[in-house]
């Protein structure tokens, strides 16, 4: 194991602006470590190593929680190292690139604990140089601090030589880039255009224009937005003079908490006081954090179906339905549009099958078939041969008018062609599966087509039923010169043929509605299944902030609105956790300087402590929120007044802190 100094070298954390970050163990401490390796070239003359020396020493000596920890310097090893403080966090470049710029209430905390680790530096003489997103870390519990002091120099000289510029271009104020020293109003510079950056991702001088570009300026809060034109002014001299200035105009961070004497008087906005003091302290600009929330009750039940399966469940089934109307209609409309061909062909064979049959001739047999029995026998030859062409055809026959057709729509064969087929298999060629004799009546009184197909090619429009079966049937005229009709030619198809078209179609249809309807399923399938990991991780998020968690991840893998969603409830989780800070350090610090209160005034203090609140308007739900949350800490009212009201909190025994419990009462 590779080992520098004590210490053992566990991996690379990464580079720096002086040389390599180890991190390492430290044994006697038991505790891990980063180790920054100073490359000898940075150091240069021995003028130089002393110098770095007296930072290192400087650093050493900087406490503050907004400033990396040094633990140790090893000036004469080869190479020369700094022992830091391990940090666990994120460093800002990396959160911007990963979650975007930072909400107004993060970026003010975030400007609050820079200006405030650079003011630690300054007042010790240290300038940071190199003040840039890379350099910040967010750490555990919300703290901000700055990192990299390797190129850092004191007020009274640098550690490079004449004319040199070091640093990183974009974050380096004006005056060094014309050859000024450094001073701590170019880290405030930096600091500027860090925030700006923060804010917009804009740089606040664009293309080295002379005046800051308002969209690079952080939208809100105003008086932040305020504060950071100050720190990027051109002129350096316009700049607050420190760091320490820097903080005083900013004032408060998110968790400012100002005690302050005030005079008993009418009732003010909000206070807290001892009963026995003519002065008593008020707490304000605080911030109010969230009330935790039992865990018990927000034991959720579990859905009995998990919101995959429901999801896949509800895209089959719409998809589905709408499969199967669209199927059903377009299987209709294409059995009609098959019917309609087969009319169309029924008729063609039709006309077709007369051209074969002498008009002239076909009245002579009709007149007199007997007469005619070898014409007749012709003929029936030449349908037949032309009928055998379409094995669809079940009848071919010709037909002639009666003088009383008109009357009563009886009409009579001429020709019959069919062939005799046994339908039923009994060996008997009955009636209805023999051929029509010539001159056989036929009754056509409910087939008006039939009648219409002496004068005009026509078919059935529907199914006809006869003797012979079901059947469709189309029609030719056989007409003669004078434009008289002589009868007619018909082809009949039987019934089960439409079925089973109409059989066929259905199956193909279904199978490929089937197809559609696996495809459907397999895709709510594949889009439940991609929604199912972002749904799960969100609701366990959720429900963990819920329930107080609010060290939990969401880990949500996508560019898409769940990776939206996802950063949208760590900015929720980040804001929660900031304000569970800030109560937890409010509570801490009332607890503490109530307590130091009551040490300091003894006795007298404890007779009690009085809340005085404001009411505004008609608050009568607020009004008994506070009645209740006064009886569970032990107050009572004291007394009401015009637009507000004072509760007592008497002292229950020695060591008692009322004032303890009326704060308490106004978080509650």
């Amino acid at each position: 194991m590779e080992r520098i100094g004590k210490y053992q070298v566990r991996s690379m954390l990464g580079q720096g602006g002086m040389g390599a970050v180890m991190l390492a163990y430290d044994p006697d401490l038991d505790r891990e470590v980063a180790i920054k390796l100073i490359m000898p070239h940075r150091l240069g003359s021995p003028q130089t190593r002393e110098r770095f020396l007296r930072e290192a020493r400087a650093l050493a000596r900087l406490s503050d929680p907004h400033v990396v920890q040094v633990h140790a310097f090893e000036p004469e090893a080869d190479p020369p190292y700094l022992v830091m403080e391990r940090l666990h966090g994120e460093d800002l470049k990396s959160l911007v690139r990963r979650s975007g710029p930072l909400p107004p209430a993060m970026l003010r905390d975030c400007a609050w604990q820079c200006v405030r680790g650079l003011a630690a530096a300054h007042a010790a003489g240290i300038v940071h140089r190199d003040l840039k997103p890379s350099n910040v870390m967010l750490c555990r519990g919300g703290v901000y601090k700055l990192l990299d002091f390797g190129l850092a120099a004191s007020h009274d000289g640098d550690l490079t030589a004449s004319g040199e510029v070091v640093g990183t271009r974009r974050y380096i104020a004006p005056e060094r880039m014309a050859g000024d020293s450094s001073s701590p109003a170019a880290d405030l510079w930096a600091l500027g255009v860090l925030i700006c950056e923060l804010a917009t991702g804009r740089h606040p001088f664009p293309h080295s224009s002379l005046a800051p570009d308002p969209q690079a300026l952080p939208p809100e809060p105003p008086d932040l937005r305020v504060w950071v034109q100050r720190l990027i002014e051109l002129d350096p001299q316009q700049r607050p003079k420190d760091a320490g200035e820097a903080l005083r105009l900013l004032g408060g961070g998110s968790a400012a908490v100002v005690v302050e004497p005030h005079q008993t008087a009418a009732l003010p906005t909000a206070g807290v006081g001892s009963t026995s003091s003519g002065s008593r302290a008020v707490v304000t600009s605080t911030h109010r954090p969230v009330q935790g929330v039992s865990s018990a009750s927000l034991a959720l039940p579990r859905p009995r179906l998990p919101f995959w399966l429901k999801l896949t469940a509800a895209i089959w089934l719409v998809s589905s339905i709408g499969t199967v109307a669209a199927g059903y209609a377009i299987t209709e409309r294409a059995v009609a549009t098959q019917l309609a061909n087969l009319h169309r062909t029924l008729v063609g064979i039709a006309v077709g099958g007369a051209q074969l049959v002498d008009p002239v001739q076909h009245r002579q047999m009709a007149d007199d078939p007997v007469s005619h029995a070898a014409e007749l026998a012709e003929l029936r030859l030449r349908l037949a041969r032309y009928a055998s062409a379409f094995p669809e055809i079940r009848f071919i026959y010709t037909m002639a008018p009666l003088p009383e057709t008109p009357a009563t729509g009886v009409v009579q064969f001429v020709c019959d062609a069919s062939a005799e087929v046994d339908l039923d298999g009994n060996g008997v060629i009955a009636a209805r599966e023999a051929q029509a004799r010539p001159g056989q009546r036929y009754s056509a009184k409910g087939v008006p087509e039939l009648v219409s197909g002496f004068t005009v090619p026509g078919h059935d429009t529907g199914l006809t039923t006869d003797d012979w079966g079901v059947w469709i049937s189309g029609y030719a005229p056989l007409l003669l010169p004078d434009g008289t009709s002589a009868g007619l030619l018909g082809v009949d198809i039987p019934a089960d043929h439409i079925a089973g078209l109409r059989r066929d179609f259905l199956w193909h249809s279904a199978i490929l509605l089937g197809s559609t309807l696996a495809a459907f399923l397999a895709a709510g399938l594949i889009i439940a299944w991609r929604m199912r990991r972002p749904v799960a991780e969100l609701s366990r998020g959720m429900l963990a902030v819920a329930n107080g968690d609010l060290a939990v991840e969401v880990v949500v893998r996508s560019n898409d609105e769940f990776g939206v969603l996802a950063l949208a409830f760590r900015r929720m989780r980040d804001e929660l956790r900031r304000a569970a800070q800030l109560r937890a350090a409010f509570d801490g610090f009332v607890t503490r300087a109530l307590a130091e209160r009551e040490g300091r005034i003894g006795r007298a203090a404890s007779e009690g402590a009085r809340l005085a609140v404001a009411v505004h308007g008609s608050q009568e739900t607020a009004v008994a929120a506070l009645l209740e949350a006064a009886r569970s800490h032990g107050g009572e009212p004291e007394r009401v007044e015009a637009g507000g009201m004072c509760l007592l909190f008497p002292s229950a025994h020695d060591g008692d802190l009322p004032q303890e419990r009326a704060v308490r009462c106004a978080l509650a």
